[in-house]
């Protein structure tokens, strides 16, 4: 049998078989080694495939699923009581229904994630954003926190940046520039890292 070399017994040494010649007794315990190494990595990827083949299943079964069988479905799953009410609460709320989140404040038991005192603050900040009414929608927001928008200068910047863009559409391009330069570009230099492309050069 061939003379092993140099490397291969400073190898075996280092597990206490440093014999010349032969194969190293420890070989068939690498060589085994190896074996589980490659068994696992096979069991790795056919569990990957047989997720992606479910996950394929899934999407499949999504995209053709019927309304009927969806109600189907949805008949035979149990969904938490405390649940629904949260998804309700928050559609109540999200829509401006305050008298009707209150009342189910009181029936449920379900809290409200705000103070339903400032729900329709907060729809009319939604609807002047909507209407490109950014201004009113600012004071709005300060009106229902001072400090709301110096802790989130990015939010501060993009609706700047909204207003700018509506003051161009609205075709007064002065008063575009004036804010530009008044309230844009120091809000850019605070947050530069967050609006690189609006870094002043």
């Amino acid at each position: 049998e061939p003379t092993r070399s140099i490397k291969q017994v400073a190898t075996c040494q280092q597990c206490c078989c440093g014999s010349l010649e032969g194969p190293p007794p420890c070989a068939a315990p690498l060589r085994v080694g190896a074996d589980r190494s490659m068994e696992d990595e096979s069991g790795d990827e056919q569990e990957e495939e047989e997720e992606e083949v479910a996950s394929i299943e899934t999407q499949e079964m999504r995209e053709h699923i019927s309304a009927s069988e969806w109600d189907e479905r949805l008949r035979h799953e149990d969904v938490p009581k405390d649940y629904l009410n949260k998804l309700v609460m928050n559609y109540l709320i999200t829509e401006g229904l305050q008298d009707a989140a209150a009342h189910l404040e009181r029936e449920s038991g379900c809290a409200p994630t705000v103070d339903l005192n400032t729900v329709q603050a907060r729809v009319d900040i939604r609807n002047a954003v909507v209407a490109g009414e950014i201004e009113r929608a600012i004071k709005g927001l300060l009106e229902l926190d001072a400090g709301f928008l110096d802790d989130r200068p990015g939010l501060h910047f993009v609706l700047r940046r909204q207003q700018y863009v509506e003051l161009i559409r609205g075709g007064a391009p002065l008063a575009a520039l004036e804010l530009a330069q008044k309230e844009l570009v120091p809000l850019a230099e605070r947050d530069a890292e967050a609006h690189p492309d609006a870094e002043p050069e």
